[in-house]
């Protein structure tokens, strides 16, 4: 019989396992990929290629520049078109207004999506500020998973 290892080394993947990739970033021009469509097909065959079942996913391009709602709009496509492959984690700049984020979480939580993904370190934004303390009440109160990279 062969370990898990010896299968992944000569291509059969993870056979009888179910692998999630906890932490994928999908968009429009992250990988080069103009359409979500495009990015949706590149993820699926590199995670076909390996034997990933599933990947939690965040947007990429829109989280420091850009209207972060373009991002989720792309997770949204990936969510209806592929929800047992992809679990979207929504993003959002905690330099927006206060009511502009939690309508974004309310956007995106009516729409099924169950996760948020926070890199406010990245945006210059301290995790005890009052945008991320709205967001983290938001969050308890629908029981949603909140990842801070």
């Amino acid at each position: 019989m062969k370990t898990i290892l010896q299968a992944f080394l000569e291509g059969d993947g993870f056979p009888n396992e179910l692998v999630i990739d906890a932490h994928t970033h999908i968009g429009r021009g992250f990988d080069g990929s103009r359409y979500i469509e495009e990015a949706a097909q590149r993820a699926l065959t590199r995670m076909d290629a390996v034997g990933i079942n599933a990947s939690c996913v965040m947007g990429s391009q829109y989280l420091i520049e850009g209207d972060y709602r373009e991002g989720n709009n792309d997770l949204l496509w990936l969510h209806e078109h592929y929800p047992d492959r992809f679990v979207c984690f929504t993003s959002i700049n905690p330099h927006d207004k206060k009511e502009n984020v939690l309508a974004e979480l309310q956007r995106m939580y009516d729409a099924g999506i169950r996760g948020i993904k926070l890199i406010n370190a990245y945006q210059n934004y301290p995790s005890n500020g009052p945008v991320l303390w709205a967001l983290y009440e938001f969050a308890a109160e629908r029981e949603l998973i909140v990842l801070n990279h």
